[in-house]
């Protein structure tokens, strides 16, 4: 929901399928207080709604709020509230598209627009159409001395919002000068089911009110602006970050490479595992025939007993030999007594 610090309590969305579209905002778009732009996602053929919502707390400099909405640039829709219906619950305006006839609307709905080299030359002479392509604002003004007057439907203005809405569907790149439009409003007839028990029309009254601009200057309190394009012109703008390609892995191991395509390359490298794997074999068979011959020729290993018996020896004082006696290991004397010695 678009919101400007101006005129807290107002807010203003693009309703599509149902619920509310996703908002994305451009860092080169700096909000102010007087004015705040968002971008949506358009889908070719999806009908959409604009939802303007009056707070009843909201603060009023006049009586009231009059509204004014465009499409690409093209008045679509106005209307003014007075004050005791905000207060009172709040107030929301849906603009849907144009009330034709009491069996036809026409609701509004996203295509696609195609840009060509040389277009439409009467796009280009109404430039200030083509300068708002791909965008829907809403204004909204305080406004005070309401006044109503009551009219017949013959005295009423015959001017039709439907009538001077007008469709593009292709254009010429030299008229966009570089943006990134994709998609254009076009209109969708709805069938509808005449009501009954209406008076005829030459019996019919309509109320008209008259209001004044608060702002001398007829400066609206707050303006919102939703920018419409293509996920693919979102990305491109960078309002929606581009999503990474995950890099390749490299498997652990070569994949085998199949036999309807092998490539050249591919079979030089089935090529050296097959004869690594072979020379590995080679390798391994030897050495364990190796293992298996030197077993055979060493000769068997015999546990060697224990030394059970001790000899002790006795010299003289120049060295010489006296006396040696065998003693078995129970009976031998402690080497770490000391022996006299004639």
């Amino acid at each position: 929901m678009v919101a400007a610090e101006s005129l807290s309590g107002a807010t203003v969305w693009v309703a599509t399928n149902g619920g509310t579209s996703k908002e994305y905002e451009d860092n080169d778009i700096l909000d102010n207080q007087e004015s705040a732009t968002r971008y949506i996602e358009a889908v070719e053929g999806q009908d959409f709604w604009v939802v303007i919502t009056l707070d009843q707390n909201i603060e009023l400099l006049g009586q009231g709020i009059r509204l004014k909405v465009w499409v690409d640039g093209q008045l679509v829709a106005t209307r003014t509230v007075h004050q005791d219906k905000i207060q009172r619950h709040g107030y929301t305006h849906v603009v849907k598209g144009f009330q034709c006839s009491e069996t036809l609307r026409k609701d509004f709905c996203f295509a696609a627009l195609r840009t060509e080299e040389d277009g439409q030359s009467d796009a280009l002479l109404d430039a200030e159409r083509v300068k708002h392509l791909g965008s829907i604002t809403v204004e909204l003004h305080h406004v005070q001395n309401f006044r109503d007057v009551e009219e017949t439907i013959a005295k009423q203005s015959t001017k039709s919002f439907a009538q001077d809405f007008r469709s593009f569907d292709a254009i010429s790149e030299k008229a966009l000068k570089g943006r990134a439009v994709s998609h254009s409003v076009s209109l969708k007839d709805v069938p509808l089911k005449a009501p009954k028990g209406r008076r005829g029309a030459g019996n019919q009254r309509n109320i008209r009110t008259y209001t004044e601009f608060v702002d001398p200057w007829k400066r609206p309190a707050a303006t919102y602006t939703i920018r419409y394009r293509s996920r693919d012109a979102l990305k491109s703008m960078l309002i929606i970050p581009q999503s990474r390609e995950p890099s390749p892995v490299r498997p652990a191991t070569p994949p085998s490479m199949k036999e309807e395509e092998p490539g050249e390359l591919g079979q030089i490298e089935a090529d050296v595992i097959e004869v690594q794997n072979f020379e590995d074999s080679k390798d391994r068979t030897k050495f364990q025939t190796k293992r298996e011959r030197d077993r055979e020729q060493s000769p068997r290993r015999r546990k060697t007993r224990k030394n059970e018996e001790v000899t002790v020896i006795e010299l003289d004082d120049d060295g010489e030999v006296i006396s040696e006696t065998i003693y078995k290991k129970v009976d031998a004397p402690d080497p770490t007594q000391t022996m006299a010695i004639d």
